[in-house]
């Protein structure tokens, strides 16, 4: 059986503050979101801040706050 493809918007880890928890990543149209690690629901089999890191492949999830955009779901791949 055929798995349905991935509902999560392509992306890689550019910036990451282990002290600090936060970082960004940036999407396919080039642009910067943030995201802390206390604040994303990580999901899939690398769901763990043990595995944020520069240069990672990620699939996102994004929400409007005040701030602007923000990750609220991470898969890491």
């Amino acid at each position: 059986m055929e798995q349905p493809p991935d509902k999560f918007r392509p992306a890689k880890i550019v910036k990451f503050f282990h002290q600090g928890g936060y970082g960004f990543v940036r999407d396919q149209a080039g642009h910067d979101i943030y995201f802390h690690v206390d604040e994303v629901r990580f999901v899939g089999p690398k769901a763990d801040r043990s595995f944020v890191a520069e240069g990672a492949d990620v699939g996102i999830d994004v929400g409007r706050t005040s701030r602007g955009l923000r990750v609220t779901r991470l898969k890491i791949y």
